[in-house]
C-alpha cells in the first residue's frame, strides 16, 4: 500500500467517525431544542429554556469543531490526491523511456 493509498483510507475513516458522531450530535440538539417542561403553572421555566440553549450551543460548537475537522481531512485527501496525480503521469513516462528489466 502506498503512502498516499495510507493517508487516504485514514483520512475515509476519519471522515465515517466524525459523520457519525455528528449525526449523533444534531440529533441531541433536535431533542434539546424540542423538549416542551412545563412548570406548574403551565409555562416554560426561564431557567430550563437558558440551560438547554446553552446545551444546545455546546453541541452546535462541538459539531461545529468537527465539521472544521472533516474539511481538515478533506483537504489533506485532495492534497494526497494532487500529489498521486501529478507523479504518476512522470512514473508512466519514465516506464515508456526504459526498457524494461526482466
Amino acid at each position: 500500500m502506498t503512502s498516499s493509498s495510507s493517508t487516504s483510507d485514514d483520512n475515509e475513516e476519519k471522515a465515517k467517525q466524525i459523520a457519525q458522531s455528528m449525526k449523533a450530535d444534531v440529533a441531541a440538539l433536535s431533542e434539546l431544542l424540542s423538549k416542551e417542561t412545563l412548570d406548574e403553572s403551565g409555562e416554560a421555566s426561564i431557567e430550563e429554556l437558558l440551560a438547554r440553549l446553552e446545551n444546545a450551543d455546546g453541541v452546535a460548537k462541538g459539531v461545529e469543531n468537527k465539521l472544521d475537522a472533516l474539511l481538515g481531512n478533506l483537504d489533506s485527501l485532495l492534497d494526497a490526491l494532487e500529489t498521486t496525480a501529478e507523479t504518476e503521469p512522470a512514473q508512466a513516462a519514465e516506464k515508456k523511456q526504459k526498457p524494461d528489466e526482466a
